[in-house]
């Protein structure tokens, strides 16, 4: 590894740099038809102009009824408009962008189905595309891409939505396109027995993924009523046997106007394209017709549950509260467990707690967002508490994620961790121990900055491109009914307290709230626990968790330093900075020495930095296979002048993540974090580069950690025979070797 380490000091290196800094935010109006000039001199003749004519100037006139503006509200550059015929329709202006996105979010996802018709709002999302009476299947997506759009859709528990993003030149074209597919599908039949093909093809492949599939199982054993119980593709059976009359059904009682938000994004004119959007969704669902139940069908099957169903605590049956999205799930009152076997290499185990479920409440959006930082104090980051406590210095996981989940009605609030399965005892013994004492304690100043820091720079993440801002703006209008609460998401981050956690923390993690789902692999011995069993168990290695919290045990946690932060850009409103177009690359290399690019975008509050060397995967052999990638990894651990737990604290805290890029013929690291704070990352990530320290025990963490990676790609359905591929190909050349190198490789370093 040392001949590796040296290659960072070599004259071959190149230095990219993208510095995303934000600008001051406008307050004015941003539109650029909106200013006021003086009127010019009435000419003697029309003055020919080399303007292209206006798509949408035919709009202003002739509006349907039901595209009539029946309430309009916003802010200086996000406008919401409500139709007569109930659409919403929202509108957000970046004028530096180029692009246009249009995301079109039906609020009818799987809570919808009911059991014999479980999943239908899934192939319904399959068949959008899949021709209208205009367009036959397969014009749609050609004719989006020679207008340079690319188009997407996915479905969830609680919508379905379907994006487009395109240059905003074609944007007059594609709202067309788009209405057709809302407004005129035709459900051919035999589309519809393809795609129920491909969905179920679908549901196969996420099966095939040991992390996605021990999160259902957790979900079948947490819930005995609430349809989240339920596999989210739906049954085999119900797809291979949908009809199109069920389709129309489906359609027509959620494909409505009153259920779908139209958001559109990009480099837009609000006045111009609402006119246009009146035109073309005018008629929709205008008059408004009566929904026609659908016809009955007959239940199929139920699917097989899972070899551990026989272990769960579920409640007896009792009748429950009807809701148009199903039962009400009770209370649970009582640990639940379950096991499975698989083949996998790896155990996962996934611990999951009812939490909060969607609210438009001041209190319960205040709850909201402390889950959020628990869920960030807990799993977000390498300096995360469970990451530290269990990976770095229990070392008994190798990889954990944590995450809040609140849809409407329902909440859930998951941890998964990856464990060798000889250490599964003593993982679950330490998990429990670090809830309990994190109940009872009070963070410290600096663990709740860095928790918000890196919650700050997610939701940023997840405004990158105009296709995930509307659908955050879809999301939160269709949620909450208000689009103006995505801007106001930092704040209510930063206004969480200690206490707010810790009360949430008491209320939610206790252990009469959680389910165990262990899945394992098929090679290790059988477990044999009951809930009851496992409850014992529990109590004996952590007892507190049996024990009710009381008021003098509730102690400050370790003190954790806060981190200086920079000025912040553009003040403190969070809505849309309102920038020029990012600026041309510009080179700032050095003669004889690193290449340096710098592209400045201030339209964005995070700054890129990547630094990358010659070399690579390519360098290697049989003999040192995945030398470079353990190399990157201790990198990210101790310096000369800091140690690993400090390093994670302090960057996590600037809002900065270092991801690692092992590419065939260069390696290196991307840092991306809050611009404000850009400096002091950039010389802690230089740091790192220039003054390693490879701790034995570090690299011996490292070292089962990438080995752990390697069984896990070998548990994927996709990766792993695209491994074996490569493999074939080139089997004596370095092309053929595996992404995360050779097992006795990497088990000789040390």
């Amino acid at each position: 590894m040392s001949q590796n380490a040296n290659r960072l000091s070599s004259s071959f290196v190149a230095l990219i740099i993208f510095s995303l800094t934000s600008a001051a935010v406008v307050m004015a109006q941003s539109g650029r038809g909106r200013r006021t000039e003086p009127a010019p001199p009435p000419p003697t003749q029309p003055k020919p102009t080399d303007k292209p004519p206006n798509p949408y100037k035919s709009t202003v006139l002739n509006v349907p009824e039901g595209g009539q503006i029946v309430k309009r509200e916003g802010d200086n550059v996000t406008s919401r408009f409500e139709l007569r015929n109930g659409l919403t329709v929202i509108i957000r202006e970046h004028p530096a962008t180029g692009l246009a996105a249009v995301t079109t979010y039906v609020k009818a996802g799987y809570f919808d189905e009911a059991d014999e018709a479980a999943g239908l709002a899934h192939l319904m999302e399959h068949l959008f595309f899949k021709g209208t009476t205009t367009r036959p299947a397969g014009t749609i997506a050609t004719e989006t891409r020679r207008l340079g759009g690319v188009l997407n859709a996915g479905t969830s528990y609680e919508k379905t939505s379907y994006d487009t993003i395109a240059p905003a030149e074609s944007l007059a074209k594609i709202l067309e396109i788009q209405a057709d597919l809302l407004q005129n599908p035709t459900f051919d039949p035999e589309e519809l027995r393809k795609e129920a093909l491909v969905v179920i093809q679908e549901g196969k492949r996420k099966q095939d993924n040991a992390t996605a599939l021990a999160l259902e199982r957790m979900y079948a054993t947490a819930f005995t009523a609430h349809r989240m119980k339920r596999w989210r593709i739906g049954s085999d059976e119900v797809l291979k046997a949908a009809t199109r009359e069920q389709l129309q059904a489906f359609y027509q009682k959620y494909y409505r106007p009153k259920n779908i938000v139209l958001v559109i994004v990009g480099d837009v004119i609000t006045q111009q394209v609402i006119g246009r959007v009146q035109q073309l969704y005018g008629n929709f669902g205008w008059p408004e017709q009566p929904v026609i139940p659908p016809a009955p069908v007959k239940s199929p099957a139920q699917p097989a549950q899972p070899q551990s169903a026989q272990n769960s605590s579920a409640p007896p049956q009792t009748t429950q509260t009807q809701h148009p999205q199903g039962p009400e799930e009770p209370p649970q009152d009582r640990l639940r467990y379950s096991n499975e076997r698989g083949d996998i290499g790896q155990s996962v185990i996934t611990f999951g707690y009812h939490a909060p479920a969607l609210t438009r409440s001041p209190e319960g959006l205040k709850e909201q967002a402390a889950m959020e930082v628990l869920a960030a104090v807990l799993g977000l980051g390498r300096g995360a508490r469970l990451a530290q406590g269990l990976r770095e210095k229990q070392g008994v996981i190798t990889d954990m994620t944590t995450e809040y989940l609140p849809l409407p009605r329902v909440g859930m609030f998951s941890v998964q961790l990856r464990v060798a399965p000889e250490r599964i005892d003593r993982a679950e013994a330490e998990y429990f121990r670090e809830i309990e004492r994190f109940r009872r304690e009070l963070l410290s100043d600096g663990e709740l900055q860095r928790a918000r820091s890196m919650l700050e720079k997610y939701h940023y993440d997840a405004l990158t491109t105009a296709n995930d801002e509307a659908e955050q703006l879809a999301r939160a209008q269709a949620q909450a009914g208000d689009f103006r609460l995505l801007n106001s998401y930092v704040a209510r981050i930063r206004a969480v307290t200690a206490k707010d956690v810790q009360q949430a923390a008491a209320k939610y993690l206790a252990l009469t709230n959680t389910t165990v789902h262990e899945y394992e692999p098929r090679t290790t011995q059988a477990r044999t626990f009951t809930p009851e069993k496992f409850t014992e168990v529990v109590s004996v290695f952590a007892p507190a968790s049996v024990q009710p919290i009381k008021p003098e045990e509730i102690k400050p946690a370790v003190g954790l330093k806060k981190v200086a932060q920079g000025a912040e850009h553009g003040g403190s409103d969070e809505s849309v900075i309102i920038a020029e177009a990012a600026l041309p690359i510009k080179d700032f290399s050095v003669f004889r020495g690193p290449r340096a690019y710098v592209r400045e975008d201030h339209a964005r509050r995070q700054m890129t930095v990547g630094i990358f060397f010659q070399g690579g995967r390519l360098t290697e052999d049989q003999n040192t296979s995945g030398t470079t990638e353990m190399m990157l990894r201790c990198l990210l651990k101790s310096t000369t002048t800091r140690k690993a737990d400090l390093i994670a604290h302090e960057l996590e805290s600037y809002g900065g993540e270092i991801q690692i890029v092992n590419e065939a013929d260069f390696f290196g690291f991307t840092l991306d974090v809050l611009s404000r704070n850009s400096e002091s990352a950039v010389r802690l990530l230089l740091d790192i580069i220039e003054n390693p320290f490879f701790d034995k025990d570090e690299i011996a963490r490292e070292r089962d950690g990438l080995l752990a990676r390697q069984l896990q790609q070998r548990d994927d359905g996709l990766q792993r025979p695209l491994e074996l591929l490569w493999t074939s190909l080139y089997p004596n050349h370095p092309y053929g070797l595996p992404r995360y190198g050779l097992p006795a490789v990497i088990k000789s370093i040390g």
